[in-house]
């Protein structure tokens, strides 16, 4: 839990870039900027958790392909709260890197959960 943790915090940090990139430099509307974020930060997580976390399960080959696909469907609905929640503190505050943070940490313990036992599980 503490090494899914702390990745999903390094997450968190190339969640805001990939918002704030998607903002500034591309010019898109928080929803859209807000979920390239999400996809571009579960991607990442899932390989770094891939390769440190689940180590003595790592998925190598055409596995780690089914083990991403199967990470970001397990990760939908926290990434679905993400986007909401995000929307909602947007909305409300108009401070981007707020709402990506609320949004980043509404799908963290569901994703734990459901990835250690749907993507890592030994089979």
């Amino acid at each position: 839990l503490i090494l899914f943790g702390a990745i999903g915090l390094s997450g968190v940090l190339v969640h805001l870039a990939l918002l704030y990139g998607s903002l500034t430099l591309l010019g898109s509307g928080f929803n859209p900027a807000q979920t390239l974020a999400v996809i571009g930060a579960m991607a990442y997580n899932y390989t770094l958790n891939n390769r440190i976390t689940y180590r003595d399960r790592r998925l190598v080959g055409w596995r780690w392909w089914t083990g991403l696909l199967s990470f970001m469907a397990v990760c939908s609905l926290g990434a679905i709260g993400n986007v909401g929640i995000g929307s909602l503190v947007y909305d409300q505050s108009h401070q981007w890197w707020l709402a990506g943070v609320a949004g980043a940490l509404v799908g963290s313990i569901w994703n734990y959960v459901a990835t250690s036992w749907l993507t890592w599980t030994k089979r």
